[in-house]
């Protein structure tokens, strides 16, 4: 080897040196975040009841799952307990939780092993969100990840700020649970997943064969649309009857263009729910119920439900429309998250109604 080089290679080595002595071990939190990240999406993770208006709702944790589903999760469980914050102040959540996990680990329908997630939602329906914020812990119940948002970080006013409701919230939380473990969503997520299933068996939502079979009722109607009759149920409005039916209905036919549209005095009943997926079928379902009782005159049968905020920034619109034998055709809705509502702003029942047709034409026309 030349002379010349000897020194070159003797001030690489001990600059490697410098380096190596430069760079610190990584801490505990650091190696744990990094074994979850190494997991990637199919993680085992354990959602607990999420504590939303001072308590802990399960219901809410199953949103969570579908969420974490849709961005590619396979490994999720639903903890079979619940744990009791106490009231107590956010630092200290972390590891009275821990310990909580550590103490269950594999009773009462909570699984060992893995990583589990509890979450906290701040704000109340007036209002809106105000926090959200999780903690991770690993088996031993060691925090892994702890996070909190609010509508000061990007984060909360992509998802719980531009939909102030539960699910914009735990979209929140899972949007975070993939930022800080360095995860990639998988497209498509996670096909006929666990909690889509459970979300569909509480919803009351159609399986594939049901839908595959609306979806030939709904292309029979479409062909042939200006020979159909309807009969219209009066409109809900904030889960009660609206006084327009026949006017309504008369907006139905001109819009579809269709042989008839007529008003049926008598208004359904529906039972309050906060999950519009499930009042979307509640409806569906009062519906049937219905023309079981008082058979249709006509081939069709049209039931809609409104509800929204004055400012028309918020509410839903549910549409249904079966046959005359209670078949479910269509089953459509919209709210805020939605193109269609957000370009109508619908503040009123009229605004409902032409919202409602406009969903009837874009499906049916």
């Amino acid at each position: 080897m030349p002379f010349t080089l000897l020194p070159v290679l003797f001030f690489a080595a001990c600059a490697s040196a410098v380096d190596a002595a430069q760079d610190p071990a990584p801490t505990l939190e650091q190696s744990r975040r990094a074994e979850l990240q190494r997991a990637g999406v199919g993680a085992q993770l354990t959602l607990w009841p999420v504590r939303l208006l001072g308590r802990a709702d399960a219901n809410v944790a199953d949103a969570l799952g579908l969420v974490l589903e849709k961005s590619g999760m396979p490994s999720l469980e639903a903890a079979g307990s619940t744990f009791d914050a106490k009231d107590l102040a956010w630092d200290a959540i972390p590891a009275a939780f821990g310990a909580h996990v550590k103490a269950n680990a594999g009773k009462g329908g909570v699984p060992a092993g893995g990583w589990s997630l509890y979450a906290e939602l701040l704000g109340d329906p007036k209002s809106g969100p105000k926090e959200v914020r999780f903690v991770v812990v690993d088996a031993q119940g060691d925090p892994v990840l702890v996070d909190r948002q609010t509508p000061a970080d990007a984060t909360f006013r992509r998802t719980a700020g531009a939909d102030p409701d539960p699910l914009g919230c735990v979209t929140c939380v899972a949007e975070r649970v993939f930022e800080l473990a360095g995860w990639k969503k998988v497209a498509g997520g996670v096909r006929d997943g666990r909690f889509a299933a459970m979300w569909q068996k509480k919803s009351g939502a159609p399986d594939r064969q049901e839908r595959a079979a609306m979806q030939q009722r709904r292309a029979a109607l479409r062909g042939d649309l200006a020979a159909a009759d309807f009969v219209v149920f009066a409109p809900l409005w904030h889960e009660a009857a609206g006084v327009d039916g026949p006017r309504f209905a008369a907006a139905v036919q001109q819009a579809l263009a269709c042989k008839s549209a007529t008003a049926v005095a008598v208004p359904l009943e529906v039972a309050p729910s906060s999950n519009q997926q499930k009042r979307l079928y509640d409806l569906a379902g009062a519906a049937k119920a219905r023309l079981a009782q008082e058979p249709a005159a006509a081939a069709y049968a049209l039931a809609v439900d409104f509800g929204f905020d004055a400012d028309g920034k918020r509410g839903y619109a549910n549409v249904v429309v079966l046959t005359k034998a209670g078949e479910l055709v269509l089953a459509e809705f919209q709210n805020d998250q939605h193109l269609l509502f957000q370009q109508l702003a619908p503040k009123t029942l009229a605004d409902g109604e032409r919202l409602a047709v406009a969903m009837l034409q874009k499906v049916l026309r």
